[in-house]
Order: C-alpha cells, then sequence, then structure tokens
C-alpha cells in the first residue's frame, strides 16, 4: 500500500511541475498573458483528494480482511449450534477466513477429531466432559473461552416469585447428582434454603443447613419435573425439559439460573482447541467474536432464554476441581481396618461426583507397584520411611500428596495412671530395634522422664540418655514381647496394635500419648500417594481433604481405640 501511495503522490508532483513549466515558459517568451493559476491547482487538489479516497478504501479493505482465505474447521454437533455461529462466520469471512462447520452425531466424536488434527476447534461440551474425556484418553486439548450454561431455572404454576412460596411448600428437583446439586444452588441463591458451608459443589439434600420455610423437596427424574407442577408448589426444570413442556425459560420462570451461583466451572461449555494452538491469535479472535451482545440477543431469542452466557461471570477459586461428572478413582488398600477408615471418606467424596473404588493388597510389595503401573490412582498403606526405600529400589516415580497418621507408640502401665507415679529405681520396657526403640525413647523423653544427649539423632539408643533423674531402668526386648512385659514393669512402651491384640484398648492403659511433633522426621507418618505426574490432581486434593478431617480423627478415636494418631497438623 506504501508504494502505490507514494507513486500517487509522485504523479501529482510530476503535474504540478508540467503545468508550472509551461506558464514559466509562455512568461520568459512573451506570449500571451499566463493562464490563470487557479484552475489547474482546483485539478491538483481535485486528483489528490481522490487518490488519497481511494488509497485509504484499499487500505481499510486490507485492514479488515487480514487474512488471506484461511480455513478453521469447526465441530459442531448440528442445527442450533449454527443459529449461534452463523453471525460468526459471517463476520470472519469479511476477515478473509472460512470457519468451515464439520458435524458431529456422537458425542465421543469431536473431542477425537481435534485431538487427531481433523478439525481446528470444536464447540460442544462443558468443562466436565471436557476433563473427563482428557482422563480418559489422554488427549491434548483444552479450553481457550467459555460459551454458555443451560439454564436451570425455578417454575411455577401457583406462584409468581420465589417469596410466595408457602411455609412446608413442595419444590420438585432432579435426583442425579449433577442437576440436583445444581438445582440446590438456584434454590440457595433464590433465598429459599441455605447449604451446609463447604458442601456447595455438589450437595445433596442432607448438606442443607438452613430451611426456613420446612420446604420439602421431592427428588425425581429430572425428565419428570415438569410433569409435578401441578402438584408441587415450584419446581427447578432443565431448560430442554421446559421448553418441551411449553414452559419458556425467559417468561414464565419465577427465578433464573445464573452462571454465579456456582462454585465450579463443570456446568461451563466452552470452545477447545489442540493445547499446542491455545495461544493462537487467531484462534482468540474467534472466542472474541463469540462472546459478543449479538450472541447474548441469539440466546434470549432463539433460544428463549434456554442458554446463558457464562462468560464474564466471575471465575471460581484456583484449583477448584471440575468433577460434576462422576469420577471413578482406585485405591489401594491392605484390607479390612483400611476400609472403616476410608468408607466415611468415600460417602462424603460421593457427594462431589467421586466414587472411590477399593482395590486390596495382601502383599506389601504390591500397592505401589500397582500404582506406578497405573493399574491404581492413590494408595494408603505406608509411610514415608517406606515410601523413600521404594523408590530408591525400584525408582517408583510416586509421592506423597497427604499425611494420614502415625500409629500411636504409647507408654503404657497397667500399675500406674500417670507417669508421675513410675517410682524411683523404676523399670520401663522399650522395643530393641533401631526405629521403634529410638521412637520409644523420644517419647520417654517428651513424657519428661529422661533427657536425651542428641536432640537430632533420629534412632536414639539408651547410650544416648544423657540425664535420667529417676534413675529407670530399660528393658529392651522385641517389640512384639513388650506388652508381655506390662506385668511386671512399671511401664512399657508398646506398638498399638500389640496393645489391642492382647485384649487392651490403648486409651485406657496408656499413661502418655505419642504425638507426630516428638520427632524430628516425618518417616513414621501414613501417607496418601499417587503417580508424581497427578500430585496436583483436583479430584485427588479433594479425596485427601475428605479425609484430613475431624471425622478420621474420631473414627481414629471410636473404632481404633487411638491405635492411630492424625499427623496432618
Amino acid at each position: 500500500m506504501k508504494t502505490k501511495t507514494n507513486l500517487n503522490i509522485f504523479a501529482a508532483l510530476g503535474l504540478a511541475l508540467t503545468l508550472a513549466s509551461c506558464a514559466t515558459a509562455n512568461a520568459a517568451s512573451g506570449g500571451g498573458t499566463p493562464a490563470p493559476q487557479s484552475e489547474p491547482q482546483t485539478e491538483i487538489q481535485e486528483t489528490q483528494d481522490t487518490k488519497a479516497e481511494e488509497t485509504a478504501q484499499e487500505t481499510e479493505a486490507q485492514t479488515e480482511k487480514k487474512y488471506d482465505n484461511v480455513t478453521v474447521r469447526l465441530g459442531i454437533m448440528g442445527g442450533s449450534d449454527e443459529v449461534v455461529w452463523d453471525p460468526i462466520v459471517a463476520e470472519f469471512a469479511e476477515k478473509g477466513v472460512n470457519i468451515e462447520y464439520v458435524y458431529f452425531s456422537d458425542y465421543t466424536q469431536p473431542n477425537a477429531a481435534l485431538d487427531a488434527g481433523d478439525i481446528d476447534l470444536n464447540s460442544f461440551q462443558h468443562y466436565a466432559y471436557l476433563g473427563n474425556e482428557k482422563e480418559k484418553f489422554g488427549y491434548d486439548i483444552d479450553a481457550i473461552g467459555d460459551t454458555l450454561i443451560t439454564a436451570l431455572n425455578v417454575y411455577s404454576t401457583r406462584v409468581s416469585s420465589v417469596d410466595e412460596i408457602p411455609e412446608d411448600g413442595r419444590i420438585a428437583i432432579p435426583n442425579d447428582a449433577v442437576n440436583g446439586g445444581r438445582a440446590l444452588n438456584v434454590l440457595q441463591a433464590a433465598g429459599i434454603i441455605k447449604i451446609e458451608d463447604g458442601k456447595d459443589l455438589t450437595p445433596t439434600v442432607a448438606d442443607i443447613a438452613e430451611n426456613p420455610k420446612n420446604i420439602e423437596i421431592v427428588e425425581v427424574d429430572a425428565s419428570q419435573t415438569a410433569s409435578l407442577l401441578p402438584d408441587v408448589d415450584a419446581a427447578v426444570i432443565n431448560g430442554g425439559f421446559a421448553l418441551d413442556a411449553g414452559l419458556s425459560p425467559i417468561n414464565d420462570a419465577i427465578f433464573h439460573d445464573d452462571p454465579s451461583f456456582y462454585k465450579t466451572n463443570s456446568y461451563v461449555n466452552i470452545i477447545a482447541a489442540r493445547t499446542a494452538d491455545k495461544d493462537n491469535e487467531l484462534y482468540k479472535e474467534i472466542v472474541k467474536g463469540y462472546q459478543t451482545d449479538r450472541t447474548k440477543e441469539i440466546y434470549a431469542n432463539d433460544f428463549q432464554g434456554l442458554y446463558i452466557a457464562a462468560w464474564d461471570r466471575e471465575q471460581p477459586a484456583e484449583g477448584t476441581p471440575e468433577i460434576t461428572e462422576r469420577t471413578t478413582v482406585k485405591l489401594g488398600i491392605m484390607g479390612g481396618s483400611d476400609e472403616e477408615i476410608w468408607d466415611p471418606v468415600k460417602a462424603e467424596v460421593a457427594k462431589q461426583g467421586i466414587d472411590i473404588e477399593y482395590v486390596f493388597f495382601t502383599d506389601y510389595t504390591q500397592p505401589n507397584a500397582a500404582l506406578a503401573n497405573g493399574d491404581i490412582d492413590l494408595n494408603a498403606f505406608q509411610h514415608y520411611a517406606y515410601l523413600n526405600d521404594e523408590k530408591a529400589n525400584f525408582g517408583y516415580d510416586i509421592e506423597s500428596i497427604g499425611d494420614t497418621y502415625i500409629t500411636a507408640l504409647n507408654l503404657y502401665s497397667t500399675k500406674h495412671k500417670s507417669v508421675d507415679e513410675i517410682p524411683e529405681g523404676g523399670t520401663i520396657a522399650i522395643p530393641n530395634d533401631a526405629v521403634n526403640g529410638g521412637r520409644a525413647l523420644r517419647i520417654i523423653q517428651a513424657s519428661g522422664l529422661i533427657k536425651l544427649a542428641d536432640d537430632d539423632n533420629l534412632t536414639p539408643t539408651v547410650s544416648d540418655i544423657a540425664e535420667n533423674p529417676k534413675n529407670i531402668n530399660f528393658v529392651e526386648v522385641d517389640a512384639s514381647q513388650t506388652v508381655t512385659l506390662l506385668a511386671d514393669a512399671d511401664a512399657a512402651v508398646a506398638n498399638s496394635e500389640f496393645i489391642v491384640d492382647a485384649g487392651f484398648a490403648p486409651r485406657d492403659i496408656a499413661i502418655f500419648i505419642d504425638d507426630p511433633s516428638f520427632y524430628k522426621t516425618n518417616n513414621y507418618v501414613n501417607v496418601i500417594a499417587a503417580r508424581s505426574a497427578d500430585k496436583d490432581n483436583a479430584v485427588y486434593k479433594e479425596i485427601v481433604k475428605a479425609y484430613q478431617t475431624e471425622t478420621t480423627k474420631q473414627v481414629y478415636l471410636d473404632v481404633f481405640q487411638g491405635l492411630y494418631v492424625a499427623a496432618w497438623e
């Protein structure tokens, strides 16, 4: 364009010079009166203006047509998608971009086609479905822009606002975890109920903390909620079923859904691209071309409010899991007693769409190999020392993602009720192996009976005792035998499982309780382990969070009589 503009200037200058030259020649030869200068100047100006206008138009056209017949293949599911996309296709055609529809009839196809490079973008799914597909098939694709959520509004044929719903009224909601959880979030936003703190990702009716009008929540199949309208005061109905029942999502709803009601992206539909193309400038422009008021008007006019724009909502907190599609996590454990700890955790995360499947092992050499091979997703059976030893020996690429407990190594007595009652010259039995013996001496130091010479020594022995004011005698025996000496010794430091096996309740005869803070190492702390590549997996983090609770502590105390001590704090 610069070349053409310069030529125009030179042409104009050439014309001016030619005219000036003629005028000068006439004057020099004494010939007639020189031609008036005003007319040629006017012609020059008009020529310049015309050329400038043409140049501007050409420049504008070139700017508008930014791309040179680029084709972008967009995977969609069919007719209704075209209604939304047609204006965007038309807009980009003027820019030299041909957005070509590639139609699919099966939801399993568009992501496979995108990952394989058969299409460039797709627009048909929400974050939950995308996450599920990536986990199952390893697709290297990502969301590059949000589009919509399908409205889940509150409808009624009895009242015109949620405030009119009476005391002891009845509201129908879908009974599946995904839509039921959404429905409860909508009712919370409407002020009808309050969900228990921390349970509003995918809540159930059991998670309702406040229900001031004592509303009865009627749970039915999502397809049946509209049919119950004559019999209930209100119903939370999926947009598609509302349209099928002759309801207008815009005009007939007494309370409207909104993306801001949810603490997850899971319900939000997206435009997806291959991960390698997520920063592609053209694709970003297409997303920008979609996320406009024009598209919102299409949602309202062509789809009667069935769709709600999701791109200008406040984003969920970073790390919030997208788990509304049910996710199965295979957990490797050693058997019965582990189930008793994990069952409450399993029930809790099931509310969030996570199904924990137990995989049982009988040999301690198996769970880490199974985890490293991908046969299971997590395991929970070992402490750091064992995990580190396995990694060093076999090169497993696995690591801890959360602490669980230490097996209590308490100070027990059947003769005394407290440490202070142990007499001068008393006898205490301790394990004779380096690991448990060292732990035992640290516990005794924490109780105030002795002082070790080197507090940094992780495995002290009796010879490392620097102070022993009561002149306690230490009897070192096999760890399994310490409990048998309780009848003869003043006290014994024993592994709690041996105490339980001997018929004692650890809490009943413990005179000093073990605690993770007594140690300058995490070697004795048991863990939940995952493959290193999955250490930041949001679903696994939710499982760890559900484990590390007061509920689990209570299981340690009630079911295992203090055998285990929480180590995550």
